[in-house]
């Protein structure tokens, strides 16, 4: 009885190992390559909400302490920065591939004000990133002490 046992199981390995490799002589089957797998192009609303993830998740690794310390390059002063919220309808793809420009709101959360900037993302691939970040106007500048 155990060697009928025995003898099934290696019937049964070898006939599922003999449908996994081509026959001999035959041409192998090409796997396609797994950037085949990722749409050519997304929507502009799956665009929008990964956008929004990414630009999360970029300010959020930076953010050890709850703020991302951002350097001015003009001015050397250094930005505590949040993440307040995206503007989606400022999404656009620009250039080629699935790269998008949007839009954000930051919190500076030591002087209280909020400063926008633009992000550039590439949603192209397996690994989506941002690939750039512009403040666009100058911070709020705090309102000067009243006189007596």
């Amino acid at each position: 009885m155990a060697t009928r046992l025995l003898f099934a199981v290696f019937f049964l390995c070898t006939a599922a190992r003999a449908q996994d490799e081509p026959a001999p002589g035959a041409p192998a089957a090409q796997e396609a390559p797994l950037e085949a797998a990722y749409p050519a192009s997304m929507n502009i609303d799956d665009a929008r909400m990964n956008f929004v993830t990414v630009v999360e998740s970029f300010i959020t690794a930076r953010s050890p302490k709850g703020s991302w310390r951002l350097k001015q390059k003009t001015s050397s002063k250094v930005l505590h920065l949040r993440f307040e919220k995206a503007l989606p309808k400022t999404v656009r793809k620009t250039g080629g591939g699935d790269v998008y420009i949007g839009r954000v709101v930051l919190w500076e959360v030591e002087e209280n004000f909020a400063v926008q900037a633009d992000f550039t993302v590439d949603l192209s691939g397996r690994r989506w990133q941002v690939k750039s970040m512009r403040l666009v106007g100058k911070p709020a500048a705090p309102a000067p002490a009243a006189k007596p």
